[in-house]
């Protein structure tokens, strides 16, 4: 006859303390990931795991990388359960930062243990974007949580089932894409109408990424490397050819906020972000 052991319940001092202990790690994780993210296979892995998880906010791309660079498809535990699968034996969660709840005394509470800085990078599409509510004008503040996730690597189960690749039509996609260019007035000598809808199709969101990615580079070649990066993201998204995705070279090199935001961090934001608009876009997903 075998006996199990539970474990005694934490108190809510306890509780803190074990939340605060597992941001400060997945805060180290991704400032970990920041400092190595400007050398082209760490920055490569990223825009893979971008591609792979299209509803993760940018940070959380980066938490993913920093400790699994080959994840696919990463979901929580009642997830995977509605998919018939669970963690598997001996398996550790990776974490990603998600809101809480409880209002104004959770988050002060929170934040005497260590909450980690509100930062709307870090959201997931289906858990936070657009739900800050509240006065207009007036943005909620929110604190986050380390939360537990697990790779489908990771479990066990059901058979399982890839979510389904969407269908692109390169000739609809490369006509979206050329009316958008068309509305941001894009100077470009346009593809050759000879050329492949596929090929055509790449050619405008290396034009596309180009105009959404403007601005004075930091260091040579920057706005260039984040354009072509976005260009690539959103084709991988879309079954095209990727081509190349070099790394911008900001690192090192910190922002001029209160935070010292590590400048590769923000490339990496501008570049998910725009790389899902052109993807949206060549899929009639969106008109902006």
């Amino acid at each position: 006859m075998t006996t199990t052991t539970r474990r005694p319940r934490m108190s809510d001092e306890e509780r803190r303390a074990y939340a605060a202990q597992q941001r400060a790690a997945l805060t180290a994780a991704v400032d970990a990931a920041c400092a190595v993210l400007h050398t082209d296979p760490v920055w490569g892995a990223l825009l893979t795991v971008a591609a792979h998880l299209p509803d993760r906010g940018p940070v959380n791309v980066i938490a993913i990388t920093a400790q699994m660079p080959t994840a696919t498809d990463v979901r929580g535990k009642a997830a995977w359960r509605d998919a018939g699968r669970h963690p598997a034996k001996g398996s550790t969660s990776l974490r990603i930062f998600q809101p809480m709840k409880g209002g104004g005394s959770r988050a002060a509470a929170d934040a005497q243990s260590g909450g980690a800085t509100p930062d709307p990078t870090a959201a997931d599409t289906a858990t936070e974007q657009g739900a800050t509510g509240g006065e207009p004008g007036r943005r909620k503040i929110r604190t986050y949580k380390a939360a537990p996730v697990y790779d489908v690597s990771q479990t066990a189960g059901a058979e399982y089932q890839a979510p389904p690749a969407p269908a692109v039509d390169p000739a609809r996609a490369a006509a979206r894409l050329r009316a958008a260019a068309d509305a941001l007035a894009a100077e470009c000598p346009g593809p050759d109408p000879e050329a492949a809808p596929a090929d055509q199709a790449r050619a405008l969101l290396d034009v596309l990424a180009a105009a959404l990615l403007t601005g004075p580079d930091v260091v040579p070649g920057q706005h260039a490397a984040e354009a072509a990066s976005a260009a690539h993201l959103a084709a991988r998204m879309l079954g095209l050819d990727p081509g190349p995705a070099p790394a911008p070279q900001l690192g090192g090199i910190t922002c001029g906020d209160e935070r010292m935001t590590p400048a590769i961090k923000d490339a990496a934001e501008r570049v998910i972000l725009a790389g899902r608009r052109l993807a949206a876009q060549a899929t009639g997903h969106t008109t902006t």
